[in-house]
C-alpha cells in the first residue's frame, strides 16, 4: 500500500533534482499560509506543504537521500523525507499554524533540538478530551503560541509534551482586527445590526463516534430561530462553507455548503437562512460583530469574540462534559430546555459587557489573551524577531 502511494506521488509531482535553498524561515504546511503572511513577509522563506494531497513537488538530491536513510530507522517515510529537507534547508526558524499535526510533532521529535519550531495555535483544542490519553501522549511540541492561559492547564491536564508556552491570542482575530483598519470606511460596527449570531457547527456523522453531538447542535439552531421568531430579534446564520467554489474556472456549488444547509434542514423547525462564508472579508468575524450576541457550542469565534468586546453564548446540550465551555458562569449553558435558554438570551441581551463579564468564573483574558497595548501581530512578530537574531 505504501508502495503504491509513493509512486504515485512520484508521477503526480515535479522532480526537482537538487535541494531547495537554505533560508530563515520554513512554514510547514501551505493551506494556513495566509494567517501568517504579514509575520513573515520581510524575511526569506521557504513553504513547505506536507499534506499528500497537496505536495506538488518531491527535492531529490545526495544530501536529501542521505539525510532521508539516516532518518528513516527512526521513523516512517514521510517523516524522514521532510526531517531530511529540513536538514538541507537550514531555517533558524520552523513555523506552522497546524498546531494539531501529528506529523509535524513527529518531526519536531526527531529535529526539536536540533531547530527552532514555533507552532501557533489555530482553533480551540477539543480533541484532546475527545479522543483521550493516547492520542494526547503522541504530542510534542517545542514552543506553542496560544490563545491564554488556559491552553497551559489544558496541555499539563492531558500531559502533552509542551517544552515552552508563549501567551499570544488569536492570531486569526489579529488578521481580522488589521482587515478593518484597513477598511474601517466602509464598515460601520458602533450600531449593532442583529440580535443574534448563530454560529454554523455541520458535522455530518459525528453521532457514529459520539452519540448525540448531532443532535446537541442542532436543537441549539432550533432553539436559536425559534427564540428570534418568539420575540421579533434579528437573526444572522453565520456559515461555515463558501457556497461556490471553483474548479478549472468553472463556478459550482460547493458540496460542503450543501451538507451544511441539508444538516440543519433536519434539525431546525420552520424556515432559515445560512449566511455563506467569505473567507477574505471574515464574514463569520463581522457577523458577529455586527451582533448582540453570538451562540454556538464549540466554535472558536465564541471565545474570540470577547476580543472584540462580544457577548457569547457556549451551549452544550450533550450530557458530555467533554464540549462544556472552558470559562463557566453566564457565558455557558448545559440544560437542555428551551425556557432555560430563552431566559438566558434575554438576560444576556439586557445586560451590559461589563456587567455581562462580571458574572464569569474567570476573566476572558484566561481563555484568550486580551492586550490593547500589544496586538497578537505585535507580539508573535517579537518572537520571531527574536528567533532571527
Amino acid at each position: 500500500m505504501l508502495f503504491f502511494k509513493i509512486i504515485k506521488l512520484l508521477i503526480r509531482c515535479k522532480i526537482i533534482f537538487k535541494a531547495p535553498v537554505k533560508t530563515d524561515i520554513l512554514v510547514l504546511d501551505d493551506v494556513s499560509l495566509s494567517k501568517i503572511k504579514l509575520l513573515i513577509n520581510n524575511y526569506d522563506h521557504f513553504v513547505l506543504p506536507i499534506r499528500y494531497h497537496l505536495i506538488d513537488k518531491v527535492y531529490i538530491s545526495f544530501e536529501i537521500l542521505i539525510n532521508l536513510i539516516k532518518n528513516f530507522r527512526k521513523t516512517k517515510i514521510s517523516t524522514a523525507y521532510f526531517c531530511s529537507l529540513i536538514k538541507t534547508i537550514q531555517p533558524k526558524l520552523i513555523i506552522t499554524v497546524i498546531d494539531n499535526s501529528l506529523q509535524i510533532s513527529d518531526i519536531a521529535k526527531i529535529l526539536g533540538k536540533e531547530f527552532n519550531f514555533l507552532a501557533i495555535q489555530n482553533a480551540a483544542r477539543y480533541e484532546f478530551d475527545e479522543h483521550g490519553k493516547e492520542h494526547a501522549s503522541k504530542f510534542f511540541i517545542p514552543e506553542l503560541a496560544c490563545f491564554g492561559n488556559f491552553e497551559k492547564n489544558l496541555y499539563k491536564k492531558h500531559r502533552i509534551k509542551v517544552k515552552k508556552f508563549f501567551v499570544c491570542g488569536s492570531i486569526t482575530i489579529a488578521n481580522y482586527q488589521n482587515f478593518i483598519k484597513l477598511n474601517k470606511k466602509k464598515i460601520n460596527f458602533k450600531r449593532k445590526k442583529f440580535d443574534i449570531c448563530l454560529i454554523s457547527e455541520p458535522s455530518p456523522r459525528w453521532n457514529k463516534q459520539f452519540p448525540g453531538f448531532e443532535k446537541a447542535l442542532g436543537k441549539i439552531a432550533d432553539f436559536t430561530v425559534k427564540i428570534a421568531k418568539k420575540h421579533n430579534l434579528k437573526l444572522i446564520f453565520a456559515g461555515k462553507r463558501p457556497k461556490f467554489v471553483y474548479e478549472n474556472s468553472i463556478k459550482k456549488i460547493n458540496k460542503g455548503y450543501m451538507d451544511e444547509v441539508n444538516f440543519y434542514k433536519n434539525h431546525i423547525k420552520g424556515d432559515f437562512k445560512i449566511l455563506q462564508r467569505n473567507v477574505d472579508n471574515y464574514s463569520s468575524y463581522q457577523a458577529m460583530q455586527k451582533s448582540r450576541l453570538s451562540i454556538g457550542m464549540v466554535s472558536s469565534l465564541l471565545r474570540e469574540n470577547f476580543v472584540l468586546g462580544g457577548k457569547s453564548l457556549a451551549c452544550n446540550f450533550t450530557n458530555n462534559k467533554t464540549w462544556n465551555f472552558p470559562i463557566q458562569g453566564i457565558c455557558s449553558l448545559n440544560d437542555l430546555d428551551f425556557d432555560k435558554f430563552e431566559k438566558r438570551v434575554l438576560k444576556i441581551l439586557s445586560m451590559s459587557y461589563k456587567n455581562y463579564i462580571s458574572k464569569f468564573k474567570q476573566k476572558p483574558n484566561y481563555l484568550i489573551h486580551i492586550n490593547k497595548n500589544k496586538s497578537t501581530q505585535d507580539l508573535l512578530k517579537k518572537k520571531i524577531e527574536d528567533f532571527l537574531i
